[in-house]
């Protein structure tokens, strides 16, 4: 399932990383094969619908600095990732483009205006399946 995911995320953060936008047809063939090799298993419909809500609470704050389409990206990964692993997917893509920005800022070769979103997400994506059993584990304190 996780490899299907990496197989859409790759040509996703590629086409965003040129045109800056995602393609509404890959994002909903993917929600639609992810729910269907997933059999419903990671929705729980208060949790997402929480989520969902919150995600475009942030999308309303800072509708100038993320896109529409990230957005909806993160909504899609939240209903068909555990909670906790898009927890992590988020957490990370933050961490990720933050130490992109900051070498970038300390290299000065361009000054960007826009930044495609999607290659951190699929980066803290392919991370957080790599690492998943030792971030919980982390997370819960468990690892001295």
């Amino acid at each position: 399932m996780y490899y299907l995911l990496i197989i859409f995320l790759v040509p996703l953060a590629i086409y965003d990383a040129i045109h800056f936008k995602i393609p509404n047809f890959l994002l909903s063939v993917l929600l639609i094969t992810g729910l269907y090799l997933t059999n419903f298993n990671y929705i729980n419909l208060f949790d997402d619908l929480v989520i969902i809500l919150l995600i475009h609470f942030i999308y309303y704050l800072f509708q100038n600095q993320i896109g529409y389409g990230d957005i909806k990206l993160f909504c899609v990964l939240t209903l068909i990732t555990p909670t906790l692993m898009f927890s992590f997917i988020v957490l990370l893509s933050y961490i990720v483009g933050g130490f992109y920005v900051i070498i970038v800022e300390l290299i000065k070769t361009t000054n960007y205006r826009k930044l495609p979103y999607v290659p951190f997400i699929m980066t803290s994506t392919i991370l957080t399946f790599i690492s998943y059993d030792d971030l919980t584990t982390i997370y819960f304190g468990g690892f001295l």
